[in-house]
């Protein structure tokens, strides 16, 4: 089936209550869809949603604003795998991290739904880190330090990241993940940075009075 193919078949599930795609289009292609919510409703059908959802990710045209549902159905798409803990959807969600930008949702919608996937992501991540553009690793401890909780890797990663990172802002938001990883260790490792070697306003301000991040 070729792209516009399926976006038809999502365009006639919507207009037919009697299609086995319709309650899950409903839910994939309105802009405001919760992808908390859609994925409680539709549970009880995710083993035959989850093919459609790779099909989603799997037709271009259904990014572009100008598109069925508001270029939000792929967005909606990662959140469900996300939040059904699709671990089977790791590489495609980090081939979106490869592709996209921080500038895309779905580029965040990826990050939310890989650190969802706990323990089970860590090792992809990681493996991942190995061949990705250096301008993805700051984007990359923000999933590790969800999912490599206790793990001395997730901790040596992050430490990395945020010893190479030169931008104030990057930097402190490493800083932020790997408090957020392991408070005490982290902010005994940070302070212990501070006092030698350099940091920006930024950064120093965290190590300072560091917050916890809202969960």
């Amino acid at each position: 089936m070729d792209s516009n193919s399926r976006v038809e078949t999502w365009r006639a599930a919507m207009k037919d209550e009697a299609h086995p795609r319709h309650r899950a289009a409903w839910f994939l292609f309105s802009p405001k869809t919760s992808p908390k919510a859609a994925a409680r409703l539709l549970e009880a059908q995710s083993l035959d949603v989850i093919p459609w959802l790779y099909e989603i990710l799997d037709t271009p045209e259904l990014y572009l604003e100008s598109s069925l549902g508001q270029g939000r159905a792929p967005i909606h798409a990662v959140g469900l795998l996300g939040h059904w803990q699709v671990n089977a959807a790791i590489p495609r969600l980090l081939a979106i991290i490869e592709q996209e930008t921080w500038e895309n949702d779905v580029f965040d919608e990826a990050i939310t739904a890989l650190q969802l996937m706990g323990p089970e992501a860590l090792d992809p991540v990681l493996e991942f880190a190995q061949s990705v553009a250096k301008d993805k690793h700051v984007d990359l401890t923000a999933i590790v330090c969800r999912v490599g909780v206790g793990e001395e890797r997730a901790f040596a990663y992050i430490q990395q990241v945020f010893e190479h990172e030169r931008d104030d802002v990057l930097q402190s938001f490493v800083a932020g993940n790997l408090f957020e990883l392991d408070n005490d260790r982290g902010l005994d490792y940070l302070r212990g940075y501070l006092r030698r070697a350099k940091v920006g306003p930024q950064t120093r301000k965290f190590i300072e009075n560091p917050q916890p991040r809202p969960t």
